[in-house]
């Protein structure tokens, strides 16, 4: 009866602690991003006052650098996407009314059929732009809204960041001082190698996204590609996913050459395929070498936060991939393996250090050596009826 009663009672506390979770999941990504934030500036910082500088101007530098280097990236391409995204909305209206016209004059039935459920082009501008007015208002506030949201999510995630890394040590002794004593020590460990191996991750992608929508945007407007920055762009953030970013990186300016030609499509989509081998083998491998991660693993949290947060929750998706596997090899015991000594041979090698230890007593001028070599003897028993449970085995 007890242990049905514990088992209820375990069920509903991991129900309702699912519950929170899901009530208040985007408060627990924006800790949760924070945190990841802070682990990838916190080399940064620790070299800089290894080298005589204090604490506040390290921070003041480390995330000054980052705001400069999104300041310029923004002001410098900013403009541009604004216009390929006019472009492109341009384009997309110019071509639904040729393909539409296209289908209409054609000899396919099924396509024919097809374009005729269609709306009219000229219907479909107005709508967008002007006899629906008052929904169009609606809808741009809610645009506006969204991006707001957005970026001021990105200012709490900045500034949390920037209280973890001031303030750490503090943290991180409140919430192991919530852990039992003897659980303490294996739970900073645990915490230590997350932080580090999520930040060394962070640094490695973030750098190697940069350096690569750098070399993209080059070589797509060397080549003349439409778009060339929004690609840029866009191909710098896909990149960041699993085994579908690089065929989508691949498969769009293969579409956005294709306006010139079949060459220039094969062009520009050659040149990514390119970029993205030689900076993976080269930078990736000598710079910024990757650690091996579950493919399993990663498919599965790239699948479920893509359902559940889009495109973003895709890109994000290896950094919980990346936690829960660094998680999973501290919590889970790790097997001896066949080629590690066996545990008589152990067993020896304790009872040759015991003896040591045993004469060092016996040699030392202490008066009273009854407790100590008590404890001895009691390690030595310990000992033997190891070895004879091995015999028995």
């Amino acid at each position: 009866m007890i242990r049905i009663a514990w088992y209820t009672a375990l069920v509903l506390i991991t129900l309702t602690v699912l519950v929170l979770l899901w009530q208040f999941s985007s408060a627990i990504i924006l800790f949760f991003l924070s945190l990841v934030l802070a682990a990838a500036f916190r080399p940064f910082i620790n070299k800089l006052i290894k080298h005589n500088v204090s604490k506040s101007i390290a921070l003041i530098l480390t995330f000054g650098l980052f705001f400069l280097i999104l300041f310029v990236l923004m002001f410098s391409a900013g403009g541009q996407i604004i216009q390929d995204i006019q472009k492109l909305t341009d384009h997309s209206f110019v071509g639904y009314e040729e393909l539409k016209d296209k289908w209409l004059t054609g000899e396919n039935s099924l396509l024919n059929g097809f374009a005729q459920q269609l709306p009219n082009p000229k219907d479909l501008n107005s709508a967008i732009t002007g006899e629906r007015s008052p929904e169009i208002f609606l809808r741009v506030l809610g645009t506006a809204q969204g991006v707001f949201d957005f970026f001021a999510r990105v200012v709490i995630v900045v500034v949390l960041s920037i209280y973890w890394s001031t303030d750490h040590i503090r943290f991180e002794r409140l919430w192991l001082s919530l852990l039992p004593v003897e659980s303490r020590a294996r739970a900073r460990n645990i915490w230590f190698a997350i932080e580090e191996g999520v930040g060394a991750f962070i640094r490695r992608e973030g750098m190697m996204s940069l350096i690569s929508g750098v070399l993209l945007w080059l070589g797509y407007i060397s080549l003349g590609i439409e778009y060339a920055t929004l690609l840029a762009v866009f191909g710098a953030i896909v990149r960041l996913i699993p085994w579908l970013g690089a065929v989508m990186l691949v498969f769009l300016p293969l579409i956005a050459g294709s306006s010139y030609g079949l060459w220039a499509a094969v062009a520009a989509s050659g040149f990514t395929l390119i970029v993205l081998v030689l900076l993976e083998v080269i930078v990736g491998n000598k710079i910024f070498p990757r650690s091996r991660y579950s493919s399993i693993l990663l498919m599965v949290t790239v699948i479920i936060l893509a359902e559940s947060y889009g495109l973003i929750g895709a890109v994000f998706a290896p950094v919980l991939a990346v936690t829960i596997q660094i998680l999973g090899k501290k919590l889970i015991p790790i097997h001896i393996s066949a080629e590690s000594e066996d545990t008589s041979e152990k067993l020896a090698k304790i009872e040759i250090k015991m003896d040591k230890v045993k004469q060092m007593i016996i040699e030392e001028p202490h008066k009273d050596k009854s407790y100590t070599l008590n404890m001895v003897s009691r390690l030595e028993n310990l000992i033997q009826r190891a070895h004879t449970i091995l015999q028995q085995k």
